[in-house]
């Protein structure tokens, strides 16, 4: 990986991850990637449970008030190499946990006539 993933949003209790296409990969086509969360100073904790085949990712669940986290990409090729990034992404820092308001929808009909 040549970049850090980037935090493009956090809802809830939700964050999405971008980040560049990795474009040195051993030598061999890139397969996927994997995505790891820390907290501070803790060991890295893989977040996705199947590859990655694009370059972004919604953690669900993944952050909880009152704590800070790093989060960082590693691209893994067809022959089963894996880099081995030190690009980590700028800490996210919760404070609180605000919820989405609920919407409540209304049925609207509206008839149209072509005349």
């Amino acid at each position: 990986m040549h970049s850090a993933p980037t935090i493009v949003w956090t809802i809830e209790r939700s964050v999405k991850l971008e980040w560049e296409p990795c474009v040195d990969v051993g030598g061999s086509p890139l397969y996927g990637y994997d995505v790891f969360v820390r907290e501070k100073s803790t060991e890295w904790q893989k977040l996705n449970e199947e590859t990655v085949f694009v370059t972004h990712y919604t953690a669900e669940d993944a952050i909880q008030a009152g704590k800070c986290y790093e989060f960082k990409v590693e691209a893994s090729n067809h022959a089963g190499l894996r880099s081995n990034s030190n690009l980590v992404s700028e800490q996210l820092e919760v404070e609180r946990i605000v919820s989405r308001p609920e919407v409540q929808s209304h049925n609207i009909y509206v008839q149209l006539s072509l005349d």
